[in-house]
């Protein structure tokens, strides 16, 4: 995965994960990606550090993802027909510092995949 800067169209970040699609967090600082193995993924853009991996997010392959309209979540799209809606978290690690996560509040199950 690549991110390229809009200004001066160099990469910025490398980020050693496949990934199907990704979105970028409300306030670019993160984004989210999602994979052939149906695990949904969201990485410091700073650093290139995975901040959050949740591996059982799909049965199957991840095929888009997209912030919600009222930016407090994102909705995810699988192969395994479900589209599954997400909120964002921030957890607190033992050290103090805060992460964003993602929590499962809703799963429609399609008649076929959900590009």
């Amino acid at each position: 995965l690549k991110i390229w800067s809009t200004r001066s169209s160099e990469c910025i970040r490398s980020i050693k994960e496949g990934g199907v699609c990704v979105a970028f967090l409300p306030g670019n600082r993160h984004c989210v990606v999602g994979n052939q193995e149906g695990k949904l993924s969201i990485y410091d853009i700073s650093t290139g550090n995975c901040v959050f991996a949740d591996a059982q997010a799909h049965k199957s392959a991840v095929w888009s993802v997209v912030i919600r309209p009222d930016q407090r979540g994102m909705i995810s799209g699988s192969a395994d027909h479900d589209l599954k809606f997400w909120d964002f978290s921030l957890e607190l690690e033992p050290n103090g510092q805060r992460r964003v996560g993602l929590a499962n509040v809703q799963t429609v199950t399609m008649s076929e995949d959900v590009m």
